[in-house]
């Protein structure tokens, strides 16, 4: 089953409550927050600014237009310091909103990291209450450390994503079958208004013919829901969001993902 819709890279280019006007309309959208130390402002990445409208307002939003859900997708020194352990960006960001995120993306994007595997479960184990999600991204050090957190480690809270892409929108000239036991499993690389139902109906097929997964799945895309506006300006694009979710939503059950409370 489909479980949700993730679109990552909210940014200044839009308010904070337009995204929960989509989330009204589709209840199954998540959306990807993405952070970074040195990137903040930046297209893909919200300000300081931004962020804070969305820890104070979040209730406020929720209440007078929908519930909305919101994951938190590491990068740069972040990851490096998760991958030893450290939790620096629930401080950085503040408890209030740290709460909001049910869900944290590690973006290792192929990139060597120095893997603290026991402080990273330790990690993991101090927010039971979160679902940790890591990127099957093409480089054998990081996949192998990321399956020993379910396989050694026994993480129940822990999903894969598979992201050959790295974030630059490239399609895969196909698509990987589940891996393990992890309770979700997300497919991402190259999706857009343009090739998403066909995208849903291969990765479908894949997910029904393999036994040993039972779980959900998602697909999550970036690139490819952005555009440039007459200012030459790179925007997170809601019409291409809209879009996505509106071919998208015959995939999915209206219970397919729990609302954030």
């Amino acid at each position: 089953m489909l479980k949700c819709v993730t679109l990552t890279g909210a940014d200044d280019s839009v308010q904070p409550g337009e995204l929960f006007d989509l989330s009204k309309k589709y209840p199954f959208v998540e959306w990807g927050i993405l952070l970074s130390r040195n990137q903040r402002g930046k297209p893909r990445f919200p300000s300081a600014d931004w962020l804070d409208v969305l820890g104070t307002d979040y209730d406020l939003l929720s209440q007078n237009k929908a519930a909305a859900n919101f994951s938190l997708h590491l990068c740069g020194g972040y990851v490096r310091d998760f991958c030893r352990g450290f939790d620096d960006f629930a401080s950085d960001i503040g408890d209030d909103l740290f709460q909001i995120f049910k869900r944290i993306q590690i973006n290792t994007h192929g990139v060597q990291h120095d893997w603290h595997i026991e402080d990273v479960a330790k990690l993991i184990a101090r927010y039971p209450d979160k679902e940790y999600i890591f990127q099957l991204d093409g480089y054998e050090e990081n996949e192998r450390n990321a399956k020993a957190l379910v396989l050694i480690y026994k993480c129940t809270n822990v999903s894969f994503l598979l992201d050959r892409s790295h974030g630059a929108g490239l399609s895969p000239k196909s698509w990987d079958a589940p891996h393990l036991s992890a309770p979700n499993f997300g497919f991402a690389g190259g999706m857009g208004p343009d090739n998403v139902k066909d995208s849903l109906i291969e990765v479908s097929k894949i997910v029904k013919a393999t036994d040993h997964f039972k779980g959900d799945y998602w697909i999550d895309m970036e690139t490819k829901v952005r555009s440039v506006n007459l200012d030459l300006e790179d925007i997170f694009d809601l019409k291409q969001c809209e879009q996505v979710l509106e071919i998208s939503k015959e995939w999915v059950t209206p219970d397919a993902i729990p609302v954030s409370e």
